[in-house]
């Protein structure tokens, strides 16, 4: 069971990241390998990913290297998402204007978010920076600039996946 599930793993990380415009091909494999770890054992920070302290200080060294770009991440995640989806004929992207339900893991509550809401500045902030991994807990004080540079990022990729989705639509039909 573990073998399989690495393996699939490391075809997963493969079909998203391996055409990651990355500064050498060494980054793009250390990439490939940190998400195949990060799929096999998720536990939501470094440390409990990546058990050993060579493993560790490597992704951190990766993470926080101010020459690394998440544009060409984020590129190859856009990429990989319309090649999966590009020869099926109805791709379902569930998009709903007037409700939204946030499900806070962390602090298990939901909120409900409707059209005719407009959330403050922090709300926003808080959700954006749960996306990079914020927790919340009042023990870690608010998110910081990392956090919710990380969230925006996600954010973005999943706007221009679902943008590039709807021009290559409009292209077809």
């Amino acid at each position: 069971m573990g073998d399989t599930l690495r393996i699939e793993a490391w075809n997963w990380a493969r079909e998203q990241f391996s055409h990651s415009d990355l500064a050498n091909s060494q980054s793009t494999q250390r990439l490939v390998r940190m998400a195949t770890t990060v799929a096999v054992r998720p536990a939501g920070c470094v440390s409990k990913v990546f058990t050993s302290a060579a493993d560790s200080q490597g992704a951190y060294d990766f993470l926080e290297n101010q020459r690394f770009d998440y544009e060409p991440l984020q590129q190859a995640v856009c990429t990989a998402t319309l090649e999966a989806c590009e020869h099926e004929s109805i791709v379902f992207v569930p998009v709903d204007g007037s409700v939204l339900l946030l499900k806070d893991k962390y602090a298990k509550r939901t909120e409900r978010i409707t059209d005719d809401m407009m959330p403050t500045v922090s709300q926003a902030t808080e959700w954006v920076a749960r996306l990079g991994g914020y927790t919340g807990k009042s023990s870690g004080g608010p998110p910081g600039s990392i956090t919710i540079g990380r969230g925006l990022t996600y954010l973005r990729a999943v706007a221009d996946g679902l943008e590039a989705l709807n021009n290559k639509r409009k292209t077809r039909g």
